[in-house]
């Protein structure tokens, strides 16, 4: 594969995951703010509460089996070796998700009262309890679809049919009464109804099915995903502690508070998910033919993409909190505004030098990332323990962000010396740098003149114009951007020699 189709590859995959994403995260943050609005702070509370102990209890199970398959599947050729690999996955996703799901729902009234203090929870966790094994096996089919390299399959799945049917079930449960119960049943039916479309997925476009005798590989999968299935488990310290110990700590109000400022802030790792689904295999092929050079082009060019996109969302964020809550979610969470821009300097960090991680997966550099995942996450339990008491969902704003700047930190330091890649390149650099001193000159202005929403709407389009205009003078726009334009054009049947001319005559 040529250096312009391994491009091509990334940026048609991951336009395709990118849209899936939008999409999705378009009906997911439409049915957070219904929930949001219509439960209040406390009850929202809850509801995330039990979100998040599923979300920690499918990672625990997964046992970084996911991406296992990942990274074996594009090296594998024979449909033994295919097979085998498939079925010594899932059969131990299954196993283990099956055993901790009982668990949970039989033990959901403890957690629940000696836990939280919040005997309204028991409910919830257990029906999270019926949702695991069908959360475990979606993301499974992902993780094998990821391997094959079919970004539709998984956009389908998890970007539109999971979201879709969640959307669908609470518009019902908005006609009939919400409450608790009836939203942690909307997820957990949706996940079901994903799941069957996976059992479907991996028999067409996976070889489990194939009648040959399967070449199993529990050794190679666990020797890969015994580091991965700790330090995913480290990681997740940096999404889902900071909501256990203030659940702990506080009220549930809190912790609904924190639920809508979180996913505002991860809006910015939206461009880095996309592009790293078809990143990591490309790159892990690339590593095993020992094309060094190529890896280092391919990071360069895929953080440019991920970096353009992500800091106007970042300076949005931290600069006008206040005024995206209260359009989205409320009065009842303006609260968090300041929480809200903690966050968003914390998920930056992570967006523009969040491919680290993934080019260490794919080199096979689990222990790093192990070793790395262990002392950030550590790092945050013991932030959040001291700060969260005190400071409340600020001081969990706080430890997350410490803890995202630390683990890239760390990646970032550990892929230079194994490869030589830096994240940063002097065009970023300088884009950042005007894209600033705009950003913070209209924030004095909308201050300053005591602007309204239109106002600083106005303001936001001049932004975006001068934004254009810095990509183009940083000289962020190279070749791959032009090769990028010719296969649009190729595919689409549309001229573009209009943005040809325009990014020439301010180059």
């Amino acid at each position: 594969m040529s250096k312009s189709s391994d491009s091509i590859s990334i940026v048609s995959g991951s336009g395709l995951i990118f849209l899936g994403t939008i999409f999705e995260l378009g009906i997911a943050f439409t049915a957070k703010i219904f929930i949001a609005r219509f439960l209040g702070t406390y009850a929202y509370g809850v509801v995330s509460i039990g979100i998040i102990i599923l979300s920690i209890s499918t990672t625990f199970v997964l046992l970084g089996l996911h991406h296992g398959l990942a990274r074996y599947l594009p090296r594998l050729t024979s449909p033994e070796s295919r097979k085998g690999i498939l079925i010594s996955a899932f059969s131990i996703t299954v196993s283990t998700s099956l055993i901790l799901g009982s668990m949970l729902f039989f033990f959901s009234e403890q957690i629940a009262v000696f836990v939280f203090s919040n005997e309204s929870l028991s409910p919830i966790l257990k029906i999270f309890a019926i949702a695991l094994p069908f959360a475990a096996f979606t993301r499974m089919v992902v993780g094998g679809m990821q391997g094959i390299k079919r970004a539709s399959t998984t956009v389908f799945m998890k970007n539109i049919i999971l979201p879709v049917s969640r959307f669908t079930l609470l518009i019902v449960v908005l006609i009939f009464g919400i409450s608790t119960v009836r939203v942690a049943w909307t997820y957990t039916l949706a996940y079901a109804v994903t799941a069957l479309v996976g059992i479907y997925a991996i028999y067409k476009y996976t070889e489990i099915f194939y009648r040959v005798e399967p070449e199993y590989h529990f050794n190679d999968l666990i020797k890969f995903s015994s580091p991965l299935a700790i330090s995913t488990m480290m990681a997740l310290l940096f999404v889902d502690a900071d909501t256990i110990l203030l659940a702990y700590f506080h009220t549930a109000s809190e912790v609904g508070i924190y639920a809508v400022i979180f996913p505002l802030s991860a809006l910015l790792i939206v461009f880095l998910n996309s592009f790293n689904f078809l990143s990591m295999p490309i790159l892990s092929e690339l590593h095993s033919q020992n094309q060094l050079l190529r890896m280092k082009e391919m990071y360069s060019v895929v953080s440019k993409w991920i970096f353009i996109p992500s800091f106007p969302i970042f300076l949005s964020l931290f600069l006008f909190p206040e005024v995206i809550i209260q359009f989205f979610f409320g009065d009842a969470y303006i609260s968090g505004s300041v929480g809200l821009s903690i966050l968003s300097i914390g998920f930056l960090f992570n967006a523009i030098t969040g491919l680290n991680e993934t080019t260490l997966l794919a080199i096979g550099k689990t222990k790093y990332i192990l070793f790395n995942s262990t002392v950030a996450g550590i790092l945050n339990i013991i932030l959040n323990i001291l700060l969260i008491p005190e400071y409340s969902f600020i001081g969990a704003a706080i430890a997350t962000t410490i803890s995202y700047i630390c683990i890239n930190l760390l990646n970032s330091i550990e892929l230079y010396w194994i490869t030589g890649i830096l994240p940063f390149s002097k065009p970023l650099i300088k884009l950042g740098t005007i894209a600033t001193l705009a950003a913070s000159s209209i924030y004095i202005l909308f201050v300053v003149l005591s602007l309204n929403n239109t106002g600083l709407l106005l303001l936001s389009i001049l932004f975006l114009f001068i934004y254009f205009l810095a990509i183009i003078v940083s000289e962020s726009i190279g070749p791959e951007e032009e090769l990028l334009l010719s296969h649009f054009e190729s595919l689409t049947g549309i001229n573009l020699n209009g943005i040809r001319y325009i990014i020439s005559l301010f180059s």
